[in-house]
């Protein structure tokens, strides 16, 4: 009876996991940038997690990375890039919080 405890104990912690940061990044694009356009920020701390309710993507899938800063940058009209990018991951899910940049003549 004693193991059975314990067991169960083990899974639940094992199931409750937290965000845990795995990098951050300076800029992240999953398109090319001209470095000569003027660039304004248009949005800060943008949560890829928080955009239409749960719908960043599982980390089996083949690009989680990128569908999560996608997401993040199209949240946004005329998004270009993401800057001061954390990337986190729960074991099974990835998300990113950055602050997103626009050209400046779409602002």
């Amino acid at each position: 009876m004693k193991k059975l405890i314990l067991i169960f104990v083990v899974i639940a912690f094992c199931s409750c996991s937290s965000w845990q940061k795995i990098g951050v990044l300076t800029v992240a694009s999953t398109r090319n940038f001209e470095t000569e356009k003027k660039y304004v920020c248009a949005a800060r701390y943008v949560d890829s997690s928080k955009l239409r309710g749960r719908v960043y993507r599982n980390i089996r899938s083949n690009e989680p990375l990128q569908d999560a800063i996608n997401r993040a940058v199209a949240s946004v009209a005329g998004g270009e890039y993401m800057a001061n990018v954390e990337i986190y991951t729960n074991g099974s899910d990835v998300k990113v919080i950055g602050d997103v940049w626009v050209v400046d003549s779409i602002r």
